[in-house]
């Protein structure tokens, strides 16, 4: 069953000014409460679907926030450049988790360093991703 996957993560290991970069951002965490298929008690991801995400995610264009749904119709899912922060780099499987350097940019170091430095805990990422998923027991198997 192919389905629309959604899923946050907030967490970095530390902040380096020089370079702006975040280091060790979580991506993708091994299990999720979120529910795609009906009567599961939340997702897993299988280290090979985690695996295939490095690929994909690597040089992957990170935005400063969701864009409303009604924009991105009017759009056609076409970013405009003032939203873009950055990219993801050295995208890999690390403790169950898909881990990359997320190299931002100067006209937005301001913002993210403050956050970095004073409320760690609300940044995050999101992902928004199309992906077969598959009940096995309690759990939707990506």
């Amino acid at each position: 069953m192919q389905t629309e996957i959604r899923e946050s993560n907030i967490g970095f290991r530390r902040i380096d000014k020089e370079s702006r970069t975040l280091k060790d951002v979580t991506i993708l965490s091994e299990s999720t409460k979120n529910k795609y298929i009906g009567g599961t008690q939340g997702t897993r991801y299988s280290l090979n679907a985690m695996r295939s995400l490095t690929n994909l995610a690597e040089g992957g264009k990170v935005y400063i926030d969701h864009e409303a749904e009604s924009l991105s119709r009017d759009r056609r899912s076409i970013r405009s450049i003032k939203d873009l922060v950055g990219y993801l780099e050295g995208v890999h499987v690390s403790g169950g988790q898909v881990k990359a350097d997320l190299r931002y940019l100067k006209t937005h170091s301001e913002l993210i360093e403050d956050l970095a430095e004073n409320m760690p805990n609300l940044i995050g990422l999101s992902i928004h991703a199309f992906g077969p998923v598959v009940k096995i027991g309690k759990y939707g198997i990506v």
